[in-house]
């Protein structure tokens, strides 16, 4: 793909975010309305209110209570450290139900772009409710590529040519017949989860060597149907798709 049609398809994503996005001031509070969807097809909505620490976002409570409702109680170890996880890697916190983080004038764009990331991934642990759900999708990435002796380092923030910084569940390093190669596992691949990754990846591959490779896991275990626009998006925005279920026809790209 030529480097003027990906700039442009950079552009209007950025665009299409920049005007999806609603403002409304209710007394000293401005509401932002994201174009990001939740589980329930809902567009999720940002609180922001000058204090003296500071611009404070907040998401009102609303992904914590949203889970309580749809049956996970974050009362396990496992669930707990999953959580602490997400906020550190986001720099986020919790006061009481809600969903907090401060910001400056200089660092709100970043820290909104990170707010919503978290509240996108905190919303997924709705998953680990389900039965049927054995394992945690990112864990079972990790353990496929430490069982076939890939060499990783998981959980890396890389900043793109906006200056934002981008998540990236696995890195492997270059080899003499290999280039960098970048993976982010999707454990419910969905229009949010791809159209994120597509613009992290297009933000952040120009800073990296030009061979550079991203791959997106995408899980489809238990029947989960994974929809041919999405793996036609991702494919257009050079980043190669692995489906969970046929990972081992794509395990040489890795290795080395």
């Amino acid at each position: 793909m030529a480097t003027f049609e990906c700039e442009r398809l950079a552009q209007d994503y950025a665009d299409w975010v920049r005007q999806r996005i609603k403002v409304q001031n209710i007394g000293d509070v401005c509401v932002l309305t994201t174009p990001f969807l939740d589980k329930h097809r809902d567009l999720l909505q940002i609180y922001v209110e000058r204090t003296d620490s500071g611009l404070l976002l907040s998401d009102d409570g609303y992904i914590l209570r949203d889970l309580q409702m749809s049956g996970l109680e974050l009362d396990t170890e496992r669930r707990k450290e999953l959580l602490h996880h997400i906020l550190l890697s986001f720099g986020v916190t919790i006061k009481g139900e809600e969903l907090q983080a401060v910001a400056s004038e200089k660092t709100f764009a970043q820290k909104k772009h990170d707010f919503v990331q978290a509240m996108l991934a905190i919303s997924s642990l709705v998953h680990l409710a389900r039965p049927t759900v054995a394992a945690v999708f990112k864990e079972d990435v990790a353990r496929f590529l430490r069982d076939n002796q890939v060499r990783f380092v998981s959980d890396v923030k890389l900043t793109g040519e906006s200056g934002l910084h981008h998540p990236f569940d696995f890195v492997i390093g270059a080899a003499p017949d290999r280039p960098e190669r970048y993976l982010r596992a999707i454990g419910t691949p969905d229009r949010e989860s791809v159209v994120e990754f597509m613009f992290s990846w297009q933000d952040v591959k120009r800073a990296r060597p030009s061979d550079a490779v991203a791959f997106a896991v995408l899980n489809d275990q238990e029947q989960r149907r994974i929809s041919p626009d999405h793996v036609s998006a991702l494919e257009k925005y050079a980043i190669e798709v692995i489906r969970w279920t046929d990972r081992n026809s794509k395990l040489a790209k890795l290795q080395g």
